[in-house]
């Protein structure tokens, strides 16, 4: 299944507790950057990301030269690679979407594309995020939000409105 972009760069957003299922739908993605926690325990899901295709990982995140990281993922999306960012990690609250997504948004002029996804089976972790871990087999079915371009007019209603899709259970 690819990605639903047209072959324009986007910035995709999930909750952090999404990040195993979308890895067990699009397994190979090509023409991304990420911006990824730059910490030591990480680096199993920095070498995950390149075995995925995922072509340039930008290191970090909140209190950890996050501002630096997001400046370099602007810059492949200004040259039309696509995004995807956990818009309440790494560290919380859960489902309370920060603003980097929406900095991206704003600044490389390009859609958020919000992606929910549904499991018939699996296990929920502990932990703030309550990750969600499917079983083997599962159906996993993924919907995609409309695209949301975001200015500095609309910044608060795009918001919401991208908030209130992830938390959708239509």
């Amino acid at each position: 299944m690819p990605l639903p972009a047209n072959g324009e760069p986007v910035a995709y957003c999930i909750w952090h507790k999404d990040l195993a299922l979308y890895f067990s739908v699009f397994n190979k993605v090509s023409k991304q950057a990420w911006l990824n926690h730059p910490a030591w325990y990480m680096k199993p899901i920095h070498v995950l990301l390149h075995l995925t295709g995922v072509e340039h990982i930008c290191l970090g995140s909140s209190g950890n030269n996050g501002m630096a990281a997001l400046e370099k993922v602007m810059e492949y999306l200004k040259q039309g690679y696509s995004a995807l960012v956990a818009c309440d990690g790494p560290s919380g609250p859960a489902y309370q979407l920060k603003p980097g997504v929406l900095w991206m948004s704003r600044d490389a002029r390009i859609p958020v594309v919000p992606l929910r996804f549904n499991c018939t089976r699996g296990i929920q972790l502990g932990g703030w995020d309550k990750k969600f871990v499917p079983f083997l087999f599962s159906e996993i079915t993924v919907e995609a939000g409309e695209g949301v371009y975001v200015t500095e007019a609309n910044l608060n209603n795009s918001s919401a409105t991208i908030a209130r899709f992830l938390n959708s259970e239509e």
